[in-house]
């Protein structure tokens, strides 16, 4: 009888085990996605940030543009 037991002990360490491997594997891939979010969020600030400098030089040359003709007027 005790080997039995100790088998059972055997068996619930290795599924213990094997949990533990498994909420391992799913915390690195939770901290991977989380650093994959991280850096496409900053793409996202960064292109943004350019498109609004793009946006601002339009503004600023159509206003340009709008002085010139009530100038002209």
């Amino acid at each position: 009888m005790p080997k039995v037991e100790q088998q059972n002990n055997d068996d619930d360490n290795e599924v213990s085990l094997n949990q533990e491997c498994k909420e391992n594997n799913g915390r690195e891939e939770e901290e991977d996605s989380m650093e994959e979010q991280k850096v496409a969020l900053i793409a996202l600030i960064e292109h943004r940030s350019r498109e609004l400098q793009h946006l601002k030089q339009r503004v600023s040359y159509y206003q340009t543009q709008v002085a010139c003709f009530l100038s002209c007027l």
